[in-house]
């Protein structure tokens, strides 16, 4: 069962939260040498817009998003890491949640992503596209949603 947590809170990444993400990133992808190579270089990206959640100070996960050079209203997430300490809590649905909010705001109409896990984005409407075998043994999905933007720009 999903514990709502009250005391989380959600921010843009800080420039004291980079090394604490390529940690819990480096934690959660052990053996991935691409992550452990290139996770400061991405959360360092410019075009890169990144939330942390905390609870107590404490960053317990973060998730980005950007704009993609595809067409100027697609989006893509790029990471979405919880801690596995205070997984089940619905810090991941918040980050989702909150992304999908703020591409809204930016007048995005679709969103991109590829995840070896398409089930936890399935809830909210993402559809699956294509699968590749990569660099993980499991697939990576690529996935989208399609948003119904009320603040669309004609």
């Amino acid at each position: 069962m999903t514990q709502k947590n009250e005391k989380l809170q959600l921010r843009f990444l800080q420039e004291n939260d980079i090394e604490k993400c390529a940690e819990l990133t480096r934690r959660m992808w052990p053996d991935s040498p691409r992550v452990q190579r290139h996770i400061k270089h991405e959360l360092t990206d410019p075009r890169a817009i990144y939330i942390t959640a905390h609870i107590d100070d404490v960053l317990v996960g973060y998730a980005g998003y950007q704009d993609t050079m595809l067409n100027y209203d697609i989006y893509e997430f790029i990471w979405c890491n919880v801690d596995p300490a205070y997984q089940g809590q619905g810090i991941g649905r918040k980050l989702v949640e909150n992304r999908i909010d703020l591409i809204k705001l930016s007048h995005g109409r679709v969103i991109l992503l590829t995840t070896t896990s398409p089930h936890i984005y399935t809830r909210y409407g993402f559809k699956s596209l294509s699968n590749y075998k990569l660099y993980d043994p499991k697939p990576f999905y690529l996935i989208s949603l399609e948003l119904d933007n009320d603040l669309h720009e004609k």
